[in-house]
């Protein structure tokens, strides 16, 4: 799985402000959460729900957002890791 970073430079926080229209970046975004909600902190300031293009998106960043804040550790698992 692949990790999006995002840059922190003026253009890209501006980009960021507004609807994602590639549906693959926002997948990307939020696959990132899903396996490590640390990340939120990266995004958080930069992307809220409606940030992003697809209504399921904007309800997927809305709970992971609700869930990070109340919660310590990932939101999902690996089965993998025991």
């Amino acid at each position: 799985m692949t990790v999006a970073t995002l840059p922190t430079d003026g253009a890209a926080v501006s980009l960021a402000r507004q609807k994602l229209q590639n549906l693959e970046a926002e997948q990307n975004i939020l696959g990132s959460l899903l396996f490590d909600s640390e990340r939120l902190e990266d995004v958080s300031g930069l992307l809220e729900p409606e940030s992003f293009a697809e209504s399921f998106h904007q309800d997927l960043f809305d709970a992971i957002a609700t869930t990070v804040a109340g919660a310590a550790g990932p939101i999902l698992q690996p089965s993998w890791t025991g």
